[in-house]
């Protein structure tokens, strides 16, 4: 986000017209990066930023492990790769443990539930974008009556 918001707030925020819900994981908090990252965004996008959500991923993500059956989560474990998020079992043989950052396909899913029932909360009958998830923008956002 620090070298990203400036982009953001000027070729997506001000071309949409646009408000932003930031959705961050709840070790973010104490991550220096991140917390820089969001003050950059908070200086670029000022009082554009709808709500900025810290999210327990790690507590979610056990909580529904907890539930499933010990077969489906047998089977869930058993595909290589980081695609679950941070358990352990399921990084690649040898990679260090998922930071947040990292965390795997999953949990972009988790991330657009959030933003979605956010935005059933207080923003219903808005256009909702569904946008870049590396945050790269190099140029402005097509105008939402050219979509």
């Amino acid at each position: 986000l620090r070298r990203t918001a400036a982009s953001i707030a000027g070729k997506l925020l001000d071309p949409l017209d646009a408000v932003v819900y930031v959705y961050a994981p709840k070790r973010a908090r104490l991550d220096p990066s991140a917390v820089a990252g969001l003050e950059e965004l908070r200086r670029h996008a000022g009082d554009r930023i709808a709500r900025v959500d810290f999210f327990d991923e790690d507590a979610s993500l056990a909580a529904a492990v907890r539930r499933l059956p010990v077969d489906v989560l047998g089977r869930l474990l058993a595909v290589a790769g980081n695609w679950l998020g941070g358990l352990t079992v399921n990084s690649s043989v040898g990679a260090a443990p998922a930071k947040f950052a990292a965390k795997g396909e999953l949990f972009n899913y988790v991330q657009h539930d959030r933003c979605l029932r956010f935005y059933h909360q207080h923003f219903v009958g808005r256009p909702v974008i569904y946008t870049r998830t590396d945050f790269q923008w190099l140029c402005p956002h097509p105008p939402l009556h050219t979509l």
